[in-house]
């Protein structure tokens, strides 16, 4: 592995038009350290080795032939995870609407009811349901301030 790795770099290098001057400066690394790569002197740590992969579009099992190939994610699973994400976001938007219809129907009816209902229960459930309406209505804002709708 350690003679096929500086083989391949160079070759790869080399077919894309880059200089190990050009490649150092794209990885953030020295060109010393490039030329210590090509000649098998040293190997790249693995996220180096991850960043020269994404860099010539290759897996890294072009660089590292033992290591068995990542079975690669189907899009029927990305797009089920955003269904999934579409639908909690839909959710929590429904909620955020019904919320503050609740708290006011509350109110209203604590209101009509207030001669039954025990005065300190009121001055308890008064506040905890405007703060509750109050936090909704920051909620929906922050939503739409971070596009999440």
């Amino acid at each position: 592995m350690r003679d096929f790795f500086p083989k391949k770099l160079k070759q790869l290098r080399k077919e894309h038009g880059h200089t190990q001057e050009e490649l150092a400066k794209k990885l953030a690394i020295t060109r010393q350290t490039v030329s210590n790569w090509e000649n098998g002197r040293s190997f790249p740590d693995h996220e180096n080795v991850y960043r020269l992969a994404k860099l010539y579009g290759q897996t890294l099992s072009i660089f590292l032939p033992d290591l068995p190939e990542a079975p690669m994610e189907t899009e029927e699973i990305s797009s089920e995870r955003i269904q999934l994400i579409r639908f909690f976001i839909c959710l929590l938007v429904v909620l955020s609407f019904l919320i503050p219809f609740v708290s006011v129907i509350t109110l209203f009816l604590f209101n009509m009811w207030k001669k039954y209902i025990h005065s300190h229960f009121l001055r308890l459930c008064y506040p905890l349901i405007y703060f509750l309406a109050l936090c909704n209505c920051l909620g929906v804002l922050l939503l739409f301030y971070f596009q999440l709708l």
